[in-house]
């Protein structure tokens, strides 16, 4: 498979606004496809792995609905129970790649989170490291 596109998940945002705010790059200098919402996140990839394509960047917002905003506020961005949604938020969407990624035994792209959401930023991160500590034997969740 080759790596030919970039991700940008968020529901509101554009690659140049996480690049104001986190000054990284490569929102500014690479062509992204936007997405808005788990289900299309999960459509993109799925349609381009039937092309024979994976991303080379994927970038996560956490919250992607205003329930999440809702969650998130009455936590004090302190934690956030990706449990208690009813709409998937982009940990969810994370966990749906590493799933796809692990059963398919295909290297990761390079992952980088733009969310505002410091809980949910925290929640993200924690599933990439358990991924990490986990690829050599087989990974759950």
């Amino acid at each position: 498979m080759e790596t030919t596109y970039n991700i940008f998940l968020d529901d509101n945002r554009q690659p140049i606004d996480a690049y104001k705010y986190t000054k990284q790059i490569e929102y500014k200098n690479f062509y992204w496809n936007i997405v808005d919402s788990y289900d299309s996140f999960v459509d993109l990839f799925t349609k381009k792995i039937m092309e024979n394509e994976l991303p080379r960047i994927v970038s996560f917002d956490h919250d992607l609905a205003t329930e999440h905003y809702l969650v998130a506020a009455k936590n004090l961005l302190n934690s956030f129970d990706e449990s208690s949604v009813k709409i998937p938020t982009g940990w969810h969407a994370l966990l749906w790649m590493l799933n796809t990624y692990a059963a398919n035994d295909i290297k990761l792209p390079h992952i980088m989170f733009h969310t505002k959401n410091p809980a949910g930023l925290k929640n993200m991160q924690a599933l990439i490291d358990q991924y990490e500590n986990n690829r050599k034997n087989k990974w759950t969740i």
